[in-house]
């Protein structure tokens, strides 16, 4: 197995967590928030990957963001050498990165270097086999599927969508929604069957469930991630 890791810069004492994929991150913040932890004032989230999801959630979540072209060129390089030298037990490898500050870590974002490009290798009498199925499991999870649904729909979705759900979740007849958004209604049907499809929705009922689980559809038209 090969693992590519980031260091972090010095930061005053507090608790944060790191979490390996983004939607983790989204997942845990809403959890500790519902339990009455604040955050960042009691903990810090960090994710790794930049995501609509992290970005729309409240507070946004802080990630780190690289070149995955690099880290894709890295973990080659470390699986040929791997392969040339089966004692070896396990490769260190650090790759420049950029943080997306977020609300998770009260804006905080390192601006020194701590990447210095250098490779750090680890000797050992033999490899171990590592066998599981943790990353198929991690996707059978029923609240990463939904927000991996909501990911593909937001990153998809213009401002006029937002003003629709609003509207859908409002009640709001389809001839005054239509009115009140300049569109013919054709165009609105046209738009919502389009994000049902997004997110694999079977009807807008559905759809709107899902939103709401994360998040209020009012909130997300406050937000300005979606474009015109």
């Amino acid at each position: 197995m090969v693992t590519l890791s980031v260091k972090f810069g010095n930061t005053s004492e507090r608790s944060a967590g790191g979490e390996h994929n983004s939607l983790v991150s989204v997942l845990l913040c809403k959890v500790l928030v519902k339990q009455g932890v604040i955050v960042p004032d009691d903990v810090w989230i960090i994710g790794f990957g930049h995501t609509s999801i992290g970005e729309l959630m409240d507070p946004s979540i802080s990630s780190i963001d690289c070149d995955y072209y690099s880290v894709g060129r890295h973990a080659v390089k470390a699986c040929m050498l791997l392969n040339r030298n089966p004692k070896l037990a396990s490769i260190s490898m650090s790759i420049d990165f950029k943080i997306e500050p977020g609300t998770s870590t009260g804006f905080w974002e390192d601006r020194g270097d701590d990447t210095d490009g250098d490779s750090g290798i680890n000797t050992a009498d033999s490899r171990q086999d590592i066998t599981g199925n943790g990353i198929s499991s991690f996707y059978m999870d029923e609240d990463i599927k939904d927000l991996i649904r909501l990911e593909e729909l937001f990153t998809q979705c213009r401002k006029c969508d937002v003003s629709i759900l609003k509207g859908l979740e409002e009640g709001i007849r389809y001839s005054n929604l239509s009115e009140n958004l300049n569109m013919s209604e054709n165009t609105l049907k046209y738009r919502i069957r389009r994000m049902i499809d997004l997110s694999k929705c079977s009807s807008r009922q559905e759809l709107l469930e899902l939103i709401n689980k994360f998040f209020s559809c009012r909130a997300l038209e406050k937000k300005k991630l979606f474009g015109e």
